[in-house]
């Protein structure tokens, strides 16, 4: 028998769940244990489920494929919990009604058979539903209890976390082609305990880079995933956490209709922030959080991940550049936080750059001082908008000096600054040019 995990739920407990309860199953393996842990719960129709697991599911399923008609039920389910024994499944649930009896008998003769090997005590235990049961019920149950159980233990998990990967499995299945279905994957989400009626809050932290030491100390992506859920249930906040990208957490928070999503999502982000602190003392592990669009739907919320996932990068990059950019929220960034240096970010790979930043910039190569001082006038020009007050305060300088370094910078440009294309191009062209943070060529 598996060591005992305080943090899941044992077979025999799983029954006594109300709507598995409800269900009357039987017991059609005699001998077996009922104390396996249950890790997690799946419903599913494949014939051959094995590839699909990773050991310790409870396995709900019709057997859709069994019908009535075919001759070969009894090597199909010799096969099917072959499978299940292989992975070492916690348990297997059929729900078989009496309009199917050819299968209801194939399935006792094939139980009965495993009932006699030596081994049969190691065995897949197997039950049977002889009445109609709501398996999305039992898995919200039965996920529930996880969840609870998880947060009771300090959201650690030692090996796998089946939350995060059950979410993770859903926002994968929801960006694959075909994608999932919206309704089967509204019951999913329901069933790990987000509410089918709420409005999606797409928020992401994803792992600077540099940040080296998240393994250590026990640290993983699971364990920043008990953090998050810890903090969701500390603010009465419904959500799912799954991977996504490299090293980042996807967050689905439910939200009332109406409701002002940045506030609840700082909070969120401020107690992440506390635990993180508190637990890694040393601060060396650097998380940058990113909002998306809220969304009606978990196809428009896994869109918007994405695109919080390319904030949360480019933030973390520019940072790494020296870029001193401050969100309008302080706890998370959003796409209006980076406006036109995302743009910019995605032409900094293009050839176009380079022959920009040659062409608009030519004549504000070298390192000398008044090359210097005219590359900060440009940048001054456009944080003032062309107040003369406004830029000599900013520059430091007294209004006649400020007065000769413009003559001086459409001499070197030989055309005015007045046009507005012309500054507006050269201050792009130096934004360019921090982002590549390649010199100029002579």
């Amino acid at each position: 028998m598996p060591a005992l995990d305080h943090a899941a739920v044992t077979l025999h407990e799983a029954l006594t769940l109300p709507p598995m309860a409800a269900g009357r199953p039987q017991l059609l393996s005699p001998g077996v244990s009922l104390e396996h842990p249950v890790r997690w719960a799946h419903v599913i129709g494949e014939p051959r489920p094995g590839p699909l697991l990773q050991g310790g599911e409870l396995i709900l399923s019709t057997l859709p494929l069994l019908h009535e008609g075919r001759q070969d039920l009894e090597e199909l389910l010799r096969g099917y919990l072959e499978d299940l024994d292989d992975v070492d499944a916690a348990g297997l649930a059929v729900e078989v009604l009496p309009e199917r009896p050819r299968l209801a008998a194939a399935l006792e003769r094939v139980c009965a058979e495993r009932a006699e090997r030596p081994d049969a005590h190691t065995l897949t235990p197997v039950l049977r539903f002889s009445q109609v049961v709501r398996f999305v019920e039992i898995t919200e149950h039965l996920h529930r209890e996880l969840v609870a159980r998880q947060l009771r233990t300090g959201g650690h998990v030692r090996d796998q976390d089946p939350l995060l990967e059950a979410t993770s499995a859903l926002l994968e299945d929801l960006a694959a082609v075909p994608p999932l279905a919206e309704a089967v994957a509204v019951e999913r989400a329901r069933s790990l305990g987000l509410p089918s009626s709420a409005r999606l809050i797409p928020l992401v932290f994803a792992v600077d880079a540099s940040a080296g030491a998240l393994p250590q100390r026990g640290w993983s992506l699971e364990a920043l995933a008990g953090v998050v859920r810890q903090a969701g249930a500390q603010l009465h906040m419904p959500l799912l956490v799954g991977s996504c990208h490299h090293r980042s957490l996807a967050v689905l928070a439910a939200a009332p209709a109406g409701m002002d999503v940045q506030p609840p999502t700082a909070r969120l982000c401020r107690a992440v922030e506390r635990s993180l602190r508190r637990r890694l003392p040393e601060a060396a592990l650097r998380c940058t959080a990113a909002l998306g669009e809220p969304a009606q739907s978990l196809h428009g919320a896994r869109r918007e991940l994405d695109a919080a996932w390319e904030v949360a990068a480019l933030a973390a990059s520019l940072r790494g550049r020296g870029r001193h950019l401050r969100p309008a929220v302080p706890e998370f960034w959003t796409a209006g936080d980076i406006r036109l240096w995302g743009v910019l970010a995605e032409l900094e790979r293009r050839d176009v750059v380079e022959r920009l930043l040659a062409h608009e910039l030519r004549l504000l190569r070298g390192t000398d001082a008044e090359t210097r001082d005219l590359r900060a006038l440009i940048e001054a020009l456009v944080r003032t908008r062309g107040s003369k007050t406004q830029l000599a305060a900013r520059l430091g300088v007294s209004r006649p000096t400020l007065y000769a370094r413009l003559e001086s910078l459409e001499r070197r440009l030989g055309r005015p600054l007045d046009d507005g294309e012309t500054l507006t191009t050269l201050h792009v062209a130096l934004m360019l040019e921090e982002l590549s943070g390649s010199d100029l060529p002579d």
